[in-house]
């Protein structure tokens, strides 16, 4: 059984509140949650309390998931982008340091970010990318989701997608003078 079998037959056994089920829904994707809304936020506290609450929202809509070509986890990134944005909405002062640079002979930096110097450089300069720009950067490169992936989870075309990650790629390598 494939990874994406199991994580349907899990689905459909969550649907009808199988508690167990969940639960190993939630340790499949936990950290990547947390690691996406982390990034978004640089907020270690703050990034918990919302990957907390999209597992809540979740387990209380698991009737109304659907499987339309996208991960479970897809799912879960939209319940943390639409909490995570509630998030900026009620702190207008927090600016977010989305993701981080990617691609080439930096992509070393999104993985050890702490054996790196500039990697504060680079959060601060994906900070200044539109929101857009930079839920695109953090899927591909953070959390490794394939281009119809991202399309299917921003309801854009492929085309779209990758003319968005190429222009934040661009701005991001002119920001930084790679």
């Amino acid at each position: 059984m494939t990874y994406r079998d199991s994580e349907k037959s899990l689905v459909r056994r969550a649907i009808k509140r199988d508690a167990a089920a969940f639960t190993e829904l939630y340790q499949r994707n936990v950290d990547r949650v947390y690691k996406h809304v982390y990034y978004r936020l640089r907020r270690q506290h703050t990034a918990e309390d919302i990957t907390q609450e999209t597992f809540i929202k979740a387990w209380k809509a698991i009737e109304r998931y659907r499987y339309r070509g996208n991960t479970f986890a897809a799912w879960l990134f939209a319940i943390a982008d639409n909490l995570t944005a509630d998030f900026f909405k009620a702190n207008p002062g927090h600016t977010s340091l989305d993701e981080t640079v990617a691609g080439g002979r930096h992509a070393h930096i999104l993985k050890n970010p702490g054996n790196n110097d500039n990697h504060n450089d680079i959060h601060e300069a994906i900070a200044t990318l539109s929101g857009e720009k930079q839920r695109v950067v953090l899927m591909r490169y953070i959390e490794g989701f394939s281009f119809s992936e991202i399309a299917r989870t921003l309801k854009k075309s492929e085309g779209a997608v990758r003319v968005i990650l190429h222009r934040s790629l661009r701005e991001l390598r002119d920001k930084l003078k790679l």
